[in-house]
């Protein structure tokens, strides 16, 4: 019975039954002194089995959960990656816009802007300029 497990444990006891019902009778007077240390044997034994089925179901339910964790991580990943390649899809894009006739239609618009900005300040300065330099001009004016 020490070694005895799981995968035996049945086998074992079959063979202990039929070992004590054929030979226990040969015993004589130690037949009750055998029969009470067989059955505490049996007791110990059958407690130590119930233990590692207990611990075999833990183990299992521990397999389980982290499977499952595992599920829950690989789903989020599969999603994370797929975010990831939408990402990248869309700068793939904007990349393909920025080609050499991107590129030239955005200087081209950049350059424009630029310019527009430019003439708003050369109109703010002649403004500017009108404004500061006009008195003196008539003053000039009037004194030729």
């Amino acid at each position: 019975m020490k070694t005895a497990n799981l995968d035996n444990f049945d086998l074992i006891h079959e063979e202990v039954a039929k070992v004590m019902e054929k030979e226990l009778d040969k015993c004589g007077s130690l037949k009750a002194l055998i029969q009470a240390e067989h059955d505490k044997g049996w007791e110990q034994v059958k407690l130590r089995m119930e233990q590692l089925q207990a611990a075999k179901q833990k183990i299992q339910e521990q397999k389980r959960a982290t499977k499952e964790k595992a599920e829950v991580h690989v789903k989020e990943l599969d999603e994370a990656v797929a975010a990831a390649e939408a990402a990248a899809s869309v700068l793939k894009e904007a990349a393909e816009r920025l080609t050499v006739d991107g590129a030239e239609k955005f200087k081209l618009e950049q350059a424009r802007a630029v310019a527009q900005g430019a003439q708003g300040i050369v109109a703010y300065l002649r403004g500017l300029y009108t404004i500061l330099c006009w008195p003196v001009f008539r003053t000039l004016q009037r004194l030729e």
